[in-house]
């Protein structure tokens, strides 16, 4: 049985929730590209969707990643999910206890409540016995930013997908060598969804990982669409865990 999903972006458009302002590629006469969802089977090259995935994450060892909130959501709770899923022992922080059991629901290794004047960096080695972590996914920037850095072990990566509490400020690059020769990437949605193909392929990898279970999109609230400050101010004041939703036809 296949499963048809449509994966939308406005041609000449940002694409959504990436913090871009340049126009994203056409992807399509009409802006729309149908992903088809299909089994599990085997792709041209005789890789199916779970080995691609294992190249993909082919560093991603038994080691701790650090995952920071941010102010008024938490780290995406899907990354998280395929981290552990692929093996990888993962530090959530989040910023109240409820939602740290709910992260830990999810396969989080360890989680952490950091509130003012928190060493994060000092209780993350701590958990790794003063090694450090691999790899840092910071959606945060400005105010989790050095104690990323300094979380991270010699040669780690520092992944910064986004800048909630504001943007990074400028920095001279030797910063990177004095915490350790440290890897720097700030990925955009754009870069890896160019072309309607890679983005049929990613979504329906996406799409069929929903599918079978192996990750869950946890959603939090439904609100009516008149509602819909009623939910920012859940999100702003951290009353919510999980995606919210806005529904025209009322909750």
């Amino acid at each position: 049985m296949h499963h048809r999903f449509v994966a939308a972006r406005q041609i000449g458009q940002p694409a959504v929730g990436t913090g871009d302002e340049t126009p994203a590629p056409a992807l399509g006469e009409q802006g729309h590209v149908v992903v088809e969802i299909q089994p599990e089977s085997a792709q041209s090259d005789g890789l199916t969707r779970a080995d691609r995935r294992q190249v993909r994450l082919r560093r991603a060892a038994p080691s701790p990643r650090l995952c920071p909130p941010a102010p008024a959501r938490r780290t995406p709770s899907v990354p998280d999910q395929l981290l552990t899923r692929n093996g990888v022992k993962v530090i959530a922080t989040v910023s109240t206890p409820t939602k740290a059991a709910a992260v830990r629901a999810l396969g989080a290794w360890q989680t952490l409540v950091p509130g003012d004047g928190t060493d994060l960096a000092g209780q993350v080695r701590d958990l790794t016995g003063g090694r450090g972590v691999d790899v840092v996914y910071d959606g945060v920037g400005r105010d989790t930013f050095e104690a990323g850095l300094q979380a991270l072990r010699p040669r780690g990566t520092f992944v910064l997908f986004g800048e909630a509490s504001g943007p990074v400020p400028a920095f001279d690059p030797r910063l990177l060598a004095s915490h350790g020769s440290l890897f720097l990437t700030r990925p955009t949605l754009n870069d890896h969804a160019t072309v309607p193909a890679e983005l049929r392929e990613r979504s329906a990898e996406l799409f069929g990982w929903l599918r079978d279970g192996e990750i869950d999109a946890s959603v939090g609230g439904t609100y009516p669409l008149e509602e819909a400050a009623h939910a920012h101010r859940d999100l702003q004041q951290r009353r919510s865990t999980g995606k919210l939703l806005l529904s025209p036809e009322g909750s």
